[in-house]
């Protein structure tokens, strides 16, 4: 079985080896031409069950197709970004955090505290690309555990390091300071070519973009502090 689908303006042919999987894609199915094909073997499979520890076949699959795609998306200027992403007003703020610290619950009090403005991109690995006219961000089908996110793109205006505090607070910072904060947060790769690739991507993406530390509580209120403390911060002067 297979089908064609589009991530981040680029257009996969994808051959599944069990059927189940291309219900997992099917937001992203489009009828366009395909520019390259993902084709998983069986040896593939057979590799990741052990490396991934998955209890099952058809997961890894889609973590094998994950790969593929993000490093074919690394000749184009993307990469995928561990986060959980929302737009305000058509434009992009980006969360990024060590799993387990909060960023999908920080995303949630923003749709709780501005229901009519804000929308998610996704909430786990959206791509992001460099492109001529800006930095943008897309929603991808590895969405999190909640499925929460679209097939939607937009420009990236804040990029946030997620912190837990007793209060809000924002902190900017350079790109120099963020890369080895947020070089975690993606996909890396073994090939050196490739990894320098990726680091430069990940500076010219942090110069192209706010870039912050927010340090915030657990509360829909800390949506509210944060978004006037960002529109402060990065007001100034």
């Amino acid at each position: 079985m297979s089908g064609n689908y589009c991530f981040a303006e680029t257009v996969f042919e994808i051959r599944f080896l069990s059927p189940e999987v291309s219900g997992f894609f099917r937001q992203f199915k489009v009828d366009e031409p395909a520019e390259t094909v993902i084709e998983i073997s069986e040896a593939d499979v057979e590799k990741g069950f052990e490396a991934f520890l998955c209890k099952d076949k058809r997961w890894v699959e889609v973590l094998l197709i994950h790969k593929a795609v993000s490093t074919y998306l690394l000749d184009k200027d993307g990469f995928i970004f561990h986060s959980s992403t929302i737009t305000v007003g058509g434009k992009a703020i980006v969360f990024t955090a060590q799993s387990g610290t909060g960023k999908s619950t920080h995303s949630r009090h923003w749709k709780e505290c501005f229901p009519d403005e804000v929308e998610y991109v996704n909430d786990d690995k959206p791509f992001i690309r460099i492109k001529d006219d800006g930095v943008f961000v897309y929603g991808s089908p590895w969405n999190g555990k909640h499925r929460l996110g679209q097939n939607i793109s937009a420009p990236v205006e804040y990029v946030c390091f997620l912190h837990r505090g007793d209060c809000e607070r924002v902190e900017k910072i350079s790109a120099y300071e963020a890369i080895p904060l947020f070089l975690t947060q993606t996909l890396g790769f073994s090939d050196t070519e490739k990894q320098l690739k990726l680091l430069n991507l990940l500076d010219r993406f942090l110069k192209s973009v706010k870039v912050c530390k927010i340090y915030c509580t657990d509360t829909t209120d800390s949506a509210r502090n944060i978004r006037r403390l960002l529109e402060e911060t990065f007001n100034e002067g």
